[in-house]
């Protein structure tokens, strides 16, 4: 009687799946570009909160565009500019400050995650720049510690130390943010060692347009994953096949489809993981192991 019952469920799933189109190998991302102005005061942080609504109330409905998680730019309630910094003892928040209230209404509202930068307050000295992600019903998911600084953001924040990643229906998103997009390390840590199926960035505009371009097309392709970026006034994704799509527009969204399926097929008949050869698998786990000592 029980094995019956499984198996009418079963079929009522897929019935129901097939009909309604539930697809668990895809997710859609959008990331969310603006330019945002550089904070003096909280006021100048609810209106760059206010700004990303505005933005993604013209540009993307739930109904028109349905997106698993909006990714918006990084140090969303500073700005990316010295001035800011140097009031980081007044912009810097906690986790779950002022700025998380606002975007877990609006992830309850459109029923989707949604991924922000803030200057985060610790306890200690300096803040850290993280990118936090909430889930569908506004919750706290988690959030990433920026782990690479440039000359600038070393002076005024502590750095990271730890990966972040965080399940999308079914499909692993990795977070890395800023400077990380010169170390290539990292990408291949969370692309062939945590197992990610696609990575999110986001960047500052004082990152140089065609490095930008260029580093993430390589990172996307010599780990073989897809990779949505978001900035200010420039963002792009590139498929783990090399393709590109960008906006140039100074505000909009860009549509991303992270397809778990596709990826395997891709990843069939050229894997570059499995190609690498086995002398630097043991490299690492010697150097592992003398770090452990």
């Amino acid at each position: 009687m029980k094995k019956s019952r499984r198996l009418l469920c079963d079929a009522v799933r897929q019935v129901y799946e097939s009909e309604y189109i539930v697809d668990h190998s895809k997710v859609f991302l959008q990331g969310v570009q603006f330019r945002m102005k550089n904070c003096k005061s909280e006021r100048d942080k609810i209106q760059n909160v206010q700004h990303a609504e505005q933005v993604l109330n013209k540009f993307s409905t739930p109904e028109t565009d349905p997106s698993h998680l909006y990714v918006l730019p990084e140090l969303l309630t500073t700005g990316h500019d010295e001035n800011g910094f140097l009031k980081l003892n007044a912009l810097a928040e906690d986790i779950q400050g002022s700025t998380f209230n606002r975007f877990s209404r609006l992830a309850r509202q459109r029923k989707c995650h949604i991924s922000y930068g803030i200057a985060r307050s610790t306890g200690r000295l300096k803040p850290r720049i993280s990118q936090v992600v909430l889930n569908a019903e506004g919750r706290l998911l988690t959030y990433y510690d920026q782990m690479h600084h440039n000359s600038l953001e070393k002076k005024y924040f502590e750095q990271g130390d730890s990966l972040c990643t965080f399940d999308l229906n079914g499909t692993k998103i990795g977070i890395l943010s800023g400077h990380d997009l010169f170390y290539p390390e990292i990408w291949r840590a969370l692309a062939w060692e945590h197992g990610c199926d696609a990575i999110i960035h986001t960047a500052e505009p004082s990152t140089k347009l065609v490095h930008w371009k260029s580093l993430i097309q390589a990172r996307s392709l010599e780990n073989q994953i897809p990779i949505l970026s978001v900035g200010q006034t420039y963002s792009m994704s590139c498929c783990a096949n090399g393709s590109v799509k960008q906006l140039h527009e100074a505000s909009g969204v860009l549509n991303f489809e992270v397809d778990t399926e596709s990826l395997e097929q891709q990843r069939f008949g050229h894997n570059l993981k499995f190609n690498r050869h086995s002398k630097f698998d043991k490299d690492n786990k010697d150097l592992e192991a003398e770090e452990s000592e």
